[in-house]
């Protein structure tokens, strides 16, 4: 079985490659696009700050922000389920076309049955999820949901990440895609 050492070991293999320059293209995005706005402030299309307050400062900088966020986590499910795509086209006798008909949770389940593997034992496991999870709220509700909660009372669930957060979430989630890699690595 090859050992992928991101610290030692050049990436040898073209997803190896893809994923090395994805998550560094996520991190720079993530880091360098989140105070582009506070940064340059005074680019900013005037007609954006008005003093009928179609957006002021704030919120111009702030939603700004929080877009950068937003889409970095989109981003990062995107290659998280690429990744997953990938592996299980890999695999099994499946074809991109094919694949990509078949839900989230049926690849892992043929990834795991092939590779005889349990992809939530994985450490980081819980950091990919998460990622999925705040994907879907932000692709089909908008950023937040209401929902019952174990007591009955209504409350909301909603996407608040902020950089430091989300930069620990990425360095979690390669360390999991480098033993994903080993461990389906062989088949």
């Amino acid at each position: 079985m090859m050992k992928y050492d991101i610290n030692n070991n050049p990436p040898k293999k073209r997803h190896d490659i893809f994923f090395k320059w994805y998550i560094s293209t996520i991190r720079y995005y993530l880091h360098d696009a989140y105070n582009h706005f506070e940064k340059n402030y005074d680019k900013t299309d005037k007609e954006l700050i008005t003093k009928e307050g179609l957006l002021n400062d704030n919120e111009l900088i702030h939603w700004s922000k929080d877009l950068v966020i937003e889409s970095t986590i989109l981003l990062l499910n995107n290659l998280i389920e690429t990744i997953i795509q990938s592996i299980a086209i890999k695999i099994g006798e499946y074809d991109l076309d094919t694949i990509k008909n078949i839900n989230r949770f049926e690849q892992i389940s043929i990834i795991e049955s092939k590779c005889n593997i349990k992809l939530n034992t994985i450490s980081g496991w819980t950091h990919v999820e998460k990622i999925r999870k705040d994907a879907n709220l932000l692709k089909h509700n908008t950023g937040f949901k209401i929902i019952p909660s174990s007591n009955g009372v209504m409350e909301i669930q909603k996407v608040k990440r902020s950089v430091e957060e989300l930069d620990k979430s990425i360095s979690i989630i390669e360390k999991w895609f480098i033993k994903f890699i080993d461990l389906t690595n062989d088949i």
